[in-house]
C-alpha cells in the first residue's frame, strides 16, 4: 500500500524542470519546499491538459498541476486512499476515473511498515522524483485522489505485500493520455531498483513533520 509519502527540498524544481507546462500553476500554488504528504491532506498531482482530450498529438503536450486532496470518502471504509490495480474493473467508480482522469503524485520517496510497525524509506537510487500513478475524482468543491497500487517487487516484498505503481518519465504522458497505454503501464510500469532504509530518528533533507497550513 502507500500511507505516505514526501516531497523534499528541491521535488518541484526538478519537476519544473522535467515539465516547464507545470511550472506556473505549481509557482501560483505555492508547494512547500519539504513536508510528509498524508491521507486528507492536499497534494499536487500533474494531469492531462483538459484541452488534450481531443487532441491526437497530446502526448507531446506537458502534463498540468492540479491541486488534490488525498482519499475517496467511503461510509464504510473511511478514506479509500490506494485502489488496487486488481479490482479497478470490479468498481464502477475507479473504472470510470481509470478510464477518464488519471493522475501522477510527484514524490522524493514514500514509506512503508512491516509487520514490526518499523518505518521504512522508499526511493528510486536512479531518480530524485518518484512519480505515483493515481486516479482522481471530483467531490464538493474539490478534486480528490487515490494512488494506485500492485504487488510489491523484489525490493520491497519483505517489507510490505503491496507497494504504489510508479510511473517511468518516459511514459509519463502515455499513461496520462492514453487509457491503454495506462492499462498496460499499471501492470508493467514499476521501477525495480528501489532502495529502502529502516526509518529511526533520520529524516528527509528539509524535513517538516506538520504540513503548511495552505495544504489543510
Amino acid at each position: 500500500m502507500c500511507g505516505r509519502f514526501y516531497i523534499e527540498s528541491d521535488t518541484w524544481e526538478r519537476v519544473y524542470k522535467e515539465w516547464p507546462s507545470t511550472a506556473p500553476a505549481a509557482q501560483a500554488a505555492e508547494t512547500p519546499a519539504a513536508c510528509d504528504v498524508a491521507p486528507g491532506m492536499m497534494a499536487g498531482a500533474l494531469t492531462e491538459p483538459s484541452a488534450c482530450r481531443d487532441n491526437r498529438n497530446s502526448s507531446r503536450t506537458g502534463p498540468v498541476l492540479r491541486r488534490m486532496r488525498w482519499g475517496f470518502p467511503s461510509i464504510s471504509h473511511g478514506l479509500i486512499i490506494n485502489t488496487r490495480t486488481e479490482s479497478l474493473r470490479g468498481y464502477r467508480r475507479f473504472s470510470a476515473c481509470f478510464e477518464h482522469r488519471r493522475c501522477v503524485l510527484p514524490a522524493a520517496g514514500f514509506y512503508e511498515w512491516d509487520a514490526g510497525h518499523r518505518r521504512y524509506r522508499l526511493t528510486d537510487p536512479t531518480s530524485p522524483v518518484l512519480y505515483l500513478a493515481g486516479i482522481y475524482d471530483r467531490h464538493g468543491d474539490e478534486d480528490i485522489f487515490s494512488i494506485l497500487t500492485t504487488g510489491a517487487n523484489d525490493s520491497m516484498n519483505t517489507i510490505h505485500p503491496r507497494m504504489p505503481v510508479l510511473i517511468g518519465t518516459d511514459d509519463l504522458m502515455r499513461f496520462l493520455t492514453d487509457e491503454r497505454e495506462a492499462a498496460a503501464l499499471i501492470c508493467t510500469g514499476i521501477i525495480n531498483r528501489l532502495m529502502s532504509s529502516c526509518l529511526f530518528s533520520d529524516k528527509p533533507s528539509g524535513y517538516r513533520e506538520k504540513t503548511a497550513p495552505d495544504l489543510r
